[in-house]
């Protein structure tokens, strides 16, 4: 005779519900899988259309370092040969002048970033870094007295918590 502990009705009916389950649960996932999944891979069916612009649109330069877009919806892109705004259709141009020594410090642009205030910042090679007063509408050098930028390159810009 089989002690009672390891042979009960209720043990195999558990089992068996445990075994129906898991079968269950396999067949749902295989179903799930095979019928909503597609068994083809397609391409796009709507038409996408790529445009290409250049020095011939109006870009300062081909080599493009960095783009970041503003808060009016205009798209900042940092050239070799300084900074593009971008409003869907044209460039704006935006490069070093000796004349204006407030203004953009270089024209290799080396990274772009908006803060929290709408701002661009502007890092260059070799010239330090910039911004983009967006209420004003006008770049200037940034001047920090605990930090020389003037030679600098700059290749990250992040805001801090205190803005």
């Amino acid at each position: 005779m089989v002690p009672k502990r390891y042979h009960t009705d209720s043990n195999l009916h558990l089992a068996y519900r445990f075994h129906l389950c898991n079968q269950t649960i396999v067949f749902l996932v295989f179903f799930l899988l095979f019928n909503f999944l597609p068994s083809k891979t397609h391409g796009q069916k709507t038409p996408f259309n790529l445009l290409h612009y250049g020095l011939e649109d109006g870009l300062s330069q081909v080599t493009i370092n960095d783009m970041v877009f503003d808060d009016s919806g205009f798209l900042w892109i940092g050239t070799q040969e300084g900074i593009n705004r971008f409003d869907g259709k044209l460039f704006k141009q935006y490069k070093y002048s000796k004349n204006d020594t407030l203004g953009l410090s270089g024209n290799f642009i080396t990274k772009l970033f908006k803060d929290s205030e709408g701002n661009i910042w502007i890092g260059t090679a070799r010239n330090g870094l910039n911004i983009f007063h967006a209420s004003e509408k006008k770049i200037s050098k940034v001047i920090l007295p605990e930090f020389d930028l003037t030679n600098k390159t700059i290749t990250g810009i992040i805001e801090g918590p205190d803005s």
